[in-house]
């Protein structure tokens, strides 16, 4: 059985998102041309050296471990399974992890990044729709593929609610996200624009954010024609960047929001409760996404008593 076959198997007889799905395929198509082997039993030292050698002179180190995570997890499956004795992939060591600098936006970054869209709105048509994406994500903390699956019937507006539904889950669970009231007139906004675009009332079942709607020149996602691409969002963050000469996107959005929660200064809220908003399983997954602050920790520090009251 090749690698590909097995990983075939495995998604088969569990219940994956597309995505994980997808994820576990491109995997198994990854090592068979990295490793150079493509049946079960010829996986092994050689292989897997080859597989890391190449992978890690072409991604960073945090790439390597997931691949490494989901490899071990087909050769659980397999050894579940009577396929092998041994989980050939149980040997291989992550790469040890590199710190990198906080993936959160400054306020300047904020403030040239609109006024660049207010500056320059034939660049990105329509540019009240790219800011209206900019603020759903940083006022949420959700994902781009949240984004891009929200529907008229996840909006609550009695109760000021939004739902991050199954479909845009990359843990198939759905949470309630408390709507800040500017998020709440930005879905006003984007409701009425679009309702004008289509010339008729949205229904329960109609996507939100949908840019050829307003722009035709974006390409129709072939998986589902009514639902906008993830990959324009991550298109129009990278485009953006290269404008203002600083990075901005989605996921940098979502965990300025996570680190502005934990902030004294805007309240302080609980990692617990950022947990909920973001939607996290583990408590130790949101601790990576709040970064300190060095103003805080500066502040901390000067507090230490000094050496000669000892």
């Amino acid at each position: 059985m090749t690698l590909q076959e097995l990983a075939k198997r495995c998604i088969a007889l569990h219940v994956y998102s597309k995505d994980t799905e997808e994820t576990i395929l491109r995997i198994a198509r990854l090592f068979e041309e990295r490793g150079g082997v493509k049946q079960l039993e010829d996986i092994g030292a050689e292989s897997l050296l080859r597989f890391k050698v190449e992978t890690l002179s072409n991604a960073k180190t945090v790439t390597f471990n997931g691949y490494l995570r989901y490899l071990k997890l087909l050769g659980n499956f397999a050894e579940e399974e009577g396929l092998t004795t041994e989980n050939p992939f149980r040997s291989q060591r992550s790469a040890p992890k590199t710190i990198t600098a906080p993936k959160i936006v400054d306020p300047d970054t904020f403030s040239r990044a609109f006024l660049y869209l207010a500056r320059n709105s034939d660049e990105f048509k329509p540019s009240w729709f790219w800011k209206s994406v900019m603020r759903v994500i940083y006022y949420t903390g959700i994902r781009r593929r949240q984004l891009v699956t929200i529907k008229l019937r996840d909006l609550d507006f009695d109760n000021k609610t939004l739902l991050a539904s199954v479909e845009g889950s990359k843990t198939r669970r759905e949470w309630v996200i408390p709507l800040h009231p500017k998020a709440e007139r930005v879905f006003h906004n984007v409701i009425a624009m679009s309702e004008v675009a289509l010339g008729r009332n949205l229904e329960a079942d109609d996507y939100i954010f949908v840019i050829r709607r307003f722009n035709k020149r974006y390409a129709v996602n072939e998986d589902n024609p009514f639902q906008m691409q993830r990959e324009q969002v991550t298109g129009f963050f990278k485009r953006l960047s290269k404008k203002i000469e600083c990075r901005i996107g989605a996921h940098r959005l979502r965990h300025t929001t996570a680190t502005q929660l934990c902030n004294p200064a805007t309240g302080g809220a609980d990692l617990s409760a950022t947990q909920d908003l973001l939607g996290h399983v583990e408590l130790t997954t949101t601790r990576i996404y709040v970064h300190p602050n060095l103003d805080r920790v500066r502040a901390a520090i000067n507090k230490l008593p000094e050496l000669e009251s000892f």
